[in-house]
């Protein structure tokens, strides 16, 4: 079941478990999470109570965008109730570990000038280094219902193997960012 599919049932798993409802996947991890380096949530593109659990219970959160003018001002937003979620659930720590420009088309202008205006903008110093330019076989991996790492459809196209560096070298960065 993904994540998502869930989403809809939290608020009556909450109540009969007596617990709030930004609490509830929290709750199902703290007997796990000390058995692990790091757990990856990937929570929708929008603050809807799956995010908002995945926020709460995070030390650190990334930004995945691509690198264009809604999404530039989507990221301002994303912060903003992130902030204004802190506020309000005063037990909530997380912090800023980046911004990673994806499905980058570095035929367009707009791409490179979007990725130019950040990287010397107020969130310079939140920008990746690494990148992720539009990749067939991650786009494809999901006809398979798996992960890209293990999806056959994935591992037969002929970027799937420089797709995992990409995967590297971001996940090389996030560790540096992340104490």
């Amino acid at each position: 079941m993904f994540l998502i599919e869930i989403q809809d049932y939290i608020p009556d798993i909450s109540n009969k478990a007596y617990i709030n409802s930004v609490d509830v996947i929290g709750n199902e991890i703290e007997s796990i999470k000390h058995n692990y380096d790091y757990i990856i949530i990937d929570c929708p593109p929008n603050l809807g109570v799956i995010t908002l659990n995945g926020i709460n219970i995070s030390q650190y959160y990334v930004v995945p965008t691509v690198p264009d003018i809604l999404s530039r001002i989507g990221i301002d937003l994303i912060l903003n109730r992130i902030d204004a979620f802190k506020l309000k659930k005063h037990t909530c720590s997380i912090e800023l570990a980046g911004i990673i420009f994806t499905k980058i088309d570095y035929r367009t202008s707009l791409h490179s000038s979007t990725m130019i205006q950040l990287r010397q903008g107020p969130l310079r110093n939140f920008t990746f280094n690494a990148e992720f330019p539009q990749r067939i076989s991650v786009a494809e991996a999901p006809i398979d219902s798996m992960p890209f790492l293990t999806s056959p459809t994935a591992q037969r196209k002929s970027d799937w193997t420089a797709t995992q560096g990409l995967i590297q070298a971001i996940t090389n960065e996030f560790i540096q960012r992340t104490p």
